[in-house]
């Protein structure tokens, strides 16, 4: 099968795109800690953290048991 120039510039190029786009989200790490950003320290009072939420936008919350 032959290929020409302009389309194996097209697939050089794109191959190029994408090599460059995978190092450039791979090169930020993400520094933030799950424990802190994830979980709120909070005294456990739910009527309190419910309008806390909706203050917030939110429209519920999540429970672990």
């Amino acid at each position: 099968m032959i290929i020409n120039s302009r389309a194996t510039a097209t697939i050089v190029l794109m191959a190029f795109v994408l090599v460059a786009a995978s190092v450039a989200f791979a090169a930020e790490p993400d520094t933030r800690d799950p424990k802190e950003y994830f979980f709120t320290h909070s005294f456990g009072d739910l009527p309190d953290e419910m309008q806390s939420a909706r203050d917030a936008g939110r429209i519920g919350m999540l429970l672990f048991f």
